[in-house]
Parts: structure tokens; sequence; C-alpha cells
């Protein structure tokens, strides 16, 4: 009530109808440096948005600063795909998926524009229940996407 500035608080809740919510209460005009751009925060967002997804988010990714992640279903495939938005070049990337199917055949594209199949320690995949977690062992510039093609069986 007196207009001051106080700390940062994030609450969530569900409303009447069964949907979530999540209100993130910061002042940007003084949230940026250190302390609001930082890993903890990402796992913040992240526990946030899985939250709201209830436990099923499409696509979340890890590895590096700076994401934009994407993620194409289509009949009995789907593309990921991973834009490095920071200059340093990400070291890997781990994809955490919403889909229980079993992965039949993973094929990653080059920088000639032809998809192949990963080397041995490449790839690695995880199901977990409903979710699949796709591991990359593969440094991700931000001048070369990673694009990851998964046939479902």
């Amino acid at each position: 009530p007196d207009t001051k500035p106080h700390h940062p608080a994030m609450t969530a809740f569900e409303n009447k109808r069964g949907g979530r919510v999540v209100i993130h209460a910061y002042d940007l005009d003084s949230a940026y440096g250190a302390s609001f751009v930082h890993t903890f925060r990402a796992e913040q967002y992240q526990g946030a948005v899985r939250w709201l997804a209830r436990g099923a988010v499409p696509v979340l990714v890890d590895g590096g600063v700076y994401p934009l992640a994407l993620r194409k279903d289509r009949d009995g495939a789907t593309l990921l795909g991973l834009f490095n938005l920071s200059l340093d070049p990400w070291p890997h990337a781990v994809f955490t998926i919403a889909d229980a199917r079993r992965v039949a055949v993973v094929r990653l594209l080059d920088a000639g524009g032809r998809w192949r199949k990963p080397a041995r320690g490449e790839v690695r995949i995880t199901r977990r229940g409903a979710q699949q977690v796709i591991e990359c062992r593969r440094a991700v510039p931000f001048d070369a996407p990673l694009f990851i093609d998964l046939t479902w069986r």
C-alpha cells in the first residue's frame, strides 16, 4: 500500500475453473543483471512452466543460456530444434519433451543440410514415464543450430 518496491515474489495458484496461473512480480527496471539472468532463475522459470503444464511440457531445453527451442510434430515423427542466441557455444543440449512413445530412429541435421545417424554416444535418449530426455553431446555454436529428427515406433 505504500507503493514502495519490496522483494520480488512469485505466486502460483489454480483458479475456480482449474486453470493454473503464475504471477511473477518483478521490477524489471532494476531487475536485470547477474541476479536476474542466472541459472537458478532459469530453473525457477522451468519449474513454473512444468507446473503450469501439469508436467506435460511440449519442450524444454538445457545446456546453456539464451535458447530458442522448437518442436514440430508430424505423422509418426517429431522435429526438435535449438538456436543458440548467445555468442558462447553450448557444450551440449538436453531436450525434455512430453511424449511416451518409443523412439525408433534418431537423425541429426549436418552442416551440409543432410540427415545423418548420430555417432556412437552423441545422442542418448532416456524415457521417464510420459517424458523423453534427449541428450545431444555436441557443441551448439551461435551460427549452427541443432536439429534432431525423431521417428516413433
